[in-house]
């Protein structure tokens, strides 16, 4: 005892705004834990675990290595922060740890958002106070799945993460999110829109957007920049992802359209303003949806003959400096051209193709 006493001594603390926890390593001296967060005492609105929690093997801190930081698509963030709810919840705790084909992991709130960013070293290296090494804060509109919601203040009663999911409201108010609980261990529920204003939306620094094989190109000069860049449209959500510049990742994420109704992108100057901007063809109601920016529907025009296979062709027909419609119809191999972007008659039709 007297030895173990000059070892936990002689072995530094960890200055934080929440008490940090030590254990001792079997094969060596005392090791100083990275400051946890203690299971928040109050979840307003979540329904108590019943019952005993999961029998899940978990193990002493400090939990494994696991490597290097990953670079994660946020699907799968999702997908591994489900790993822990599809065992029935991992018991929370501050001094254990959890490993499954994810790697090892403490069983608390930021062990739990570490383990789904795949963020690398020891697995109980990671809390509240710290997790912005690996994040940064982004506006509460650009939320994805795969991003979180952080809570540091400094007092153990409030300090708290969460991966987010999804939306639950139209409004964007409500997130649905993963979280581990001290009250219900792991568990995915709905945040009120006030609990959730407590709380900063940040973005792991390796997160990916994810690649879908239903994604359609597009590309256009976005930023007036005269440089025309990649992007694509995916139609099951109606989401555009576009970029700036012809490396990374995408800068500009919006919806546009109507979900998995057979929108077709397209992308033009629509307005003369210098820059592209993106829109939707819908070929069974042959109605355009155009925007000069990135959400509002600022032209919308029936150019086409309904479900006949048109297919979308816009450009510059005329020498005038906006973008117009056009389509091409394979029935009859016949180009219809309009220079305006509203409805009304074709101004240029001829055949062209076989």
């Amino acid at each position: 005892m007297a030895v173990l006493a000059l070892a936990l001594a002689a072995t530094p603390t960890v200055a934080s705004a929440t008490p940090g926890t030590s254990a001792v390593d079997p094969a060596g001296p005392a090791v100083t834990a990275v400051p946890g967060d203690p299971a928040l005492p109050d979840y307003p609105g979540l329904t108590p675990r019943v019952g005993a929690a999961a029998a899940v093997g978990t193990t002493p801190t400090p939990c494994g290595d696991n490597g290097s930081d990953k670079d994660m698509q946020r699907s799968e963030a999702v997908k591994r922060a489900r790993s822990w709810l599809s065992v029935g919840g991992v018991p929370y705790s501050q001094n254990r740890c959890y490993e499954n084909q994810y790697g090892d992991y403490r069983t608390d709130c930021s062990g739990f958002v570490a383990m789904a960013w795949g963020l690398g070293g020891s697995g109980s290296a990671f809390w509240t106070g710290n997790l912005d090494s690996r994040s940064h804060t982004i506006a509460r509109g650009d939320l994805a799945p795969g991003d979180a919601l952080l809570r540091h203040t400094g007092d153990p009663s409030e300090n708290h993460v969460a991966l987010f999911v999804k939306w639950s409201d139209s409004a964007h108010t409500a997130p649905v999110v993963i979280e581990q609980t001290g009250s219900s261990d792991t568990i995915e529920r709905t945040w009120s829109s006030s609990y959730a204003g407590l709380y900063t939306p940040v973005r792991y620094d390796n997160i990916l957007e994810d690649v879908s094989p239903e994604d359609v190109p597009i590309s256009g000069d976005w930023n007036g920049d005269g440089i025309d860049t990649v992007g694509v449209f995916r139609p099951s959500n109606s989401t555009f992802y576009l970029r700036d510049t012809n490396s990374g990742d995408a800068t500009r994420i919006f919806k546009f359209g109507h979900g998995p109704s057979g929108d077709i992108p397209v992308a033009g100057d629509w307005n003369n303003d210098g820059k592209d901007t993106v829109g939707v063809f819908r070929p069974t109601n042959s109605t355009w949806y155009l925007t000069n920016g990135t959400t509002t529907t600022d032209h919308e025009f029936i150019f086409g003959h309904g479900p006949s296979g048109d297919i979308a062709v816009p450009g510059r027909w005329n020498l005038n400096a906006n973008t117009t419609p056009g389509v091409r119809r394979p029935s009859n191999n016949t180009v219809y051209l309009r220079n305006t972007n509203n409805g009304g008659p074709v101004d240029t039709q001829f055949i062209y193709g076989i």
